[in-house]
C-alpha cells in the first residue's frame, strides 16, 4: 500500500482510539506525537521528538489553556522533556559510556536505571507540588517494572483483539496484564513500608522551583559544553578534569534537592479550613510544633482525605503534636478519627489526643478514644488551670484551658465545649466549640468569681465563633467582655441549620468585630509576624490586622 494510505489509516486508528476511550491529557499527547512520527515519515523528514512535544503542547494548550495546571499533563510532558534533555546531560555525568563498554548486559541495566533516575530526578518539584511527598524507593520499583511494559503492551493490544471475536479467549489474554499489575502494585505497598519508604517534603515554594530548574539547566549547559573536550582529552590533566567535571554538578544537584525538600516556617500561622458544615483549625507553630483544634464536617465524610490531610501534608506535617477535641460531635471529630485510622497509609500521626474533663462521663467519647488507642494515640484530658506552654523568647506559646471545669450538668452535649484561649505573644484566640447560652452563662458566673479566669477571657484578639454561628450562641453579654477586635466563622455553604444566623451576625457587628466566614472566603489563615521594633503585627486572610 503507498505510504500516504498507510500513514492515514494509522492515524485514523490511532485517532480513533483516543475518541473511544476518552483520552486523558497524557494519551493525547502521545496521539499527537506518534501522529507527528508519521507525518515525518510521510514527507521524507527526520523525527524530533523535541519538536513533537512543542507541537502536541501548543494543540493541547490552544484547546485548554487550564490543561497547564492538570498533574497529568506536567507529568507527561515533563517526563518526555526529561528524556529529551536531562537523561543525555546524566548519561555524560554518570559515565554510561564507560560502564556499556566494560560490560553489554551491565551497561543496559544501568542505562535503564539512569533513565528511571533522571525522570524521577527531573520531575522531583512537580512530585512535591502535587503530591507533597517523595516516594524513596521509587527508582528501583521503576526499574523493575520496565522489562515488562512492552510485554503488557502486546498482551493487552492481543487481548483488546481477541475480545471482539471471543470475550473468553480475551480474557485469557488479558489475565496475565492483571496478574502484572497486581504484583506491581503489591511492589509499591511493600516498597512504601520499607524503612524511610517516603519522605513528606510539602509543596515546595517557588523560590525553590526555580533554584532547583536552574542547577539542572546549568547541568545540561555544562555538560554539552564541557564533556566532548574532556572525553577528546588523554594526558592525565584531562582525566582529573574529567573527574572534577563529574563531581561539581553531582554536588550542585544534591544541593538543589535538600534545598527543594527543606520546608521552612517563617512564621506561626493559625488556619481555619473550608470544611463546610464543621470546625478544623490548625496551629503552626514557629518553633516547628502542630496543634489541631477540632476535625470534622457533616457535609463531607471524606473531609480527612480531601481536605485535612492534603493540607498537612502540603505544609510539611508528618506529625501532630496535640489534637484538641471540643466535645465528641461528629462534625468536630470524625476527620480526626480518620486521620488516626489511616496513619499508616497517609503518613501522618498524631501523637497525642486532648479532651476535656468530660470524657470519663459520656459514652460519646468512646469512639475517638478507641481510635486513639488502636493508633499508638494518647489521650490527656485537659482541665481549667492546664495549659500547654512553649518557652521561646523571640514567641511565647500557649494553650489553657479555661473551661468546663466537668462538674457542670448541662441538657446539651454542645454546653460541654472545651473553651481554649491560644496566646501567642501579645496575640490572643479564644476558641469556643459549639458552647451555646447554658455554657456561656456557666462560664460568666465562673469567671465573675475567679479574677484569674475573668481576665483570661476578657478583650481576644480574635475569637472562632461558637457552633457556626447559630443564634444561640455567643450573647451580646459574653460579647461584651470578650471584645473580639475579629471573628471567624465556620460554616458550610447550604447549612440545612441556615449557619451563620443573621441574629449572631449583628451582635458580632454590634460588637464592631471584623468578620470572616470560611463558607465565603474559604481558609482563614491567621499569619502572626513577630518584629523587636513594632512588636506583633499580624494578617487575617491577606488583609493587615494589627500593626
Amino acid at each position: 500500500a503507498p505510504v500516504f494510505a498507510q500513514v492515514s489509516v494509522s492515524i485514523a486508528v490511532i485517532v480513533g482510539y483516543g475518541i473511544m476511550i476518552d483520552a486523558g491529557t497524557s494519551t493525547l499527547r502521545a496521539i499527537l506525537m506518534f501522529s507527528v512520527y508519521l507525518s515525518a515519515k510521510l514527507f521524507g523528514r527526520t523525527y524530533d521528538m523535541a519538536t513533537a512535544l512543542t507541537i502536541a503542547a501548543c494543540v493541547l494548550v490552544t484547546d485548554n489553556p487550564a490543561v497547564l495546571e492538570y498533574a497529568g499533563f506536567v507529568f507527561s510532558f515533563g517526563a518526555i522533556l526529561a528524556i529529551c534533555l536531562f537523561y543525555p546531560a546524566m548519561k555524560e555525568l554518570m559515565g554510561q559510556r564507560e560502564i556499556s563498554a566494560r560490560s553489554k548486559i551491565g551497561g543496559k541495566i544501568y542505562d535503564a536505571f539512569l533513565l528511571s533516575f533522571s525522570v524521577s530526578l527531573f520531575l522531583l518539584p512537580v512530585q512535591l507540588y502535587f503530591y507533597y511527598e517523595l516516594q524513596t524507593y521509587a527508582v528501583l520499583v521503576n526499574l523493575a517494572a520496565l522489562p515488562v511494559f512492552s510485554v503488557l503492551l502486546y498482551l493487552a493490544f492481543a487481548g483488546g483483539i481477541a475480545a471482539m471475536l471471543s470475550l473468553r479467549v480475551g480474557g485469557v489474554l488479558l489475565l496475565p496484564c492483571r496478574w502484572l499489575f497486581c504484583f506491581y502494585q503489591r511492589l509499591l505497598t511493600l516498597a512504601r513500608k520499607l524503612p524511610h519508604g517516603r519522605y513528606l517534603c510539602g509543596r515546595p515554594q517557588k523560590w525553590q522551583i526555580i533554584l532547583f530548574y536552574l542547577v539542572v539547566l546549568g547541568v545540561i549547559v555544562w555538560s554539552r559544553t564541557s564533556f566532548g573536550h574532556l572525553r577528546r582529552s588523554r594526558n592525565a590533566q584531562a582525566r582529573g578534569h574529567r573527574i572534577a567535571g563529574r563531581l561539581i554538578p553531582v554536588l550542585l544537584l544534591q544541593t538543589a534537592v535538600c534545598l527543594l525538600c527543606v520546608h521552612i516556617r517563617w512564621h506561626t500561622e493559625i488556619t481555619f479550613l473550608d470544611v463546610g458544615q464543621g470546625d478544623c483549625c490548625v496551629i503552626e507553630q514557629k518553633s516547628g510544633s502542630t496543634f489541631l483544634i477540632d476535625a470534622g464536617s457533616s457535609d463531607d465524610t471524606r473531609c480527612a482525605e480531601r481536605r485535612l490531610l492534603p493540607f498537612l501534608k502540603a505544609n510539611g506535617i508528618c506529625e501532630v503534636d496535640y489534637a484538641f477535641l471540643s466535645h465528641p460531635d461528629e462534625d468536630h471529630m470524625n476527620a480526626l478519627i480518620a486521620c488516626m485510622e489511616t496513619a499508616g497509609e497517609s503518613g501522618v500521626r498524631i501523637k497525642n489526643l486532648v479532651l476535656s474533663a468530660y470524657a470519663g462521663q459520656d459514652v460519646k467519647y468512646e469512639k475517638i478514644i478507641a481510635a486513639a488507642m488502636a493508633a499508638d494515640c494518647q489521650v490527656v484530658s485537659f482541665v481549667p488551670g492546664d495549659e500547654l506552654r512553649i518557652e521561646d523568647v523571640a514567641e511565647p506559646f500557649c494553650i489553657r484551658c479555661l473551661f468546663p471545669y466537668g462538674t457542670e450538668r448541662f441538657a446539651d452535649m454542645n454546653d460541654q465545649s472545651l473553651l481554649l484561649k491560644v496566646e501567642v505573644g501579645e496575640f490572643r484566640l479564644l476558641f469556643t466549640g459549639d458552647m451555646a447560652e447554658a455554657e456561656e452563662r456557666a462560664l460568666l458566673g465562673a469567671a465573675r468569681e475567679s479574677p484569674v479566669l475573668w481576665e483570661d477571657i476578657q478583650k481576644v484578639d480574635v475569637l472562632k465563633v461558637a457552633h457556626h454561628g447559630s443564634r444561640y450562641s455567643t450573647c451580646a453579654e459574653l460579647l461584651d467582655v470578650i471584645a473580639p477586635q475579629a471573628a471567624v466563622i465556620s460554616s458550610g455553604q447550604s447549612s440545612r441549620y441556615g449557619h451563620p444566623h443573621a441574629e449572631t451576625l449583628q451582635r458580632l457587628e454590634e460588637a464592631k468585630s471584623r468578620l470572616f466566614l470560611t463558607k465565603e472566603m474559604g481558609a482563614v489563615t491567621v499569619t502572626l509576624y513577630e518584629s523587636r521594633k513594632s512588636g506583633m503585627r499580624a494578617e487575617i486572610a491577606g488583609f493587615l490586622y494589627r500593626e
